[in-house]
């Protein structure tokens, strides 16, 4: 989708300092990492809601847990990228 792509690009060249030199393995890494953050998101979301948490709270625990997922998915990819400033 749009959003992976633009996200793809923003954290490339501004969060994590890799300036787009990761390449199409990069970005199919990028990809997975975000859909594995999506599994994640809803395997945890539907568990709580399942388990009695009400939807709002399960909703804010699922995208921490996602959101945290993704945030080091994606620096361990970028942090392999030449040039890189976290490398």
């Amino acid at each position: 989708s749009a959003a992976v792509v633009a996200t793809y690009l923003i954290n490339s060249r501004y969060t994590f300092g890799a300036g787009g030199r990761i390449g199409p393995r990069g970005f199919g890494l990028y990809l997975a990492a975000s859909l594995g953050g999506l599994a994640i998101n809803l395997a945890v979301y539907g568990g709580l809601v399942l388990a009695g948490l009400p939807p709002l709270a399960a909703l804010a625990v699922a995208s921490l847990c996602a959101l945290s997922f993704n945030y080091l998915s994606y620096a361990r990819i970028f942090r392999s990228a030449p040039g890189s400033r976290r490398g």
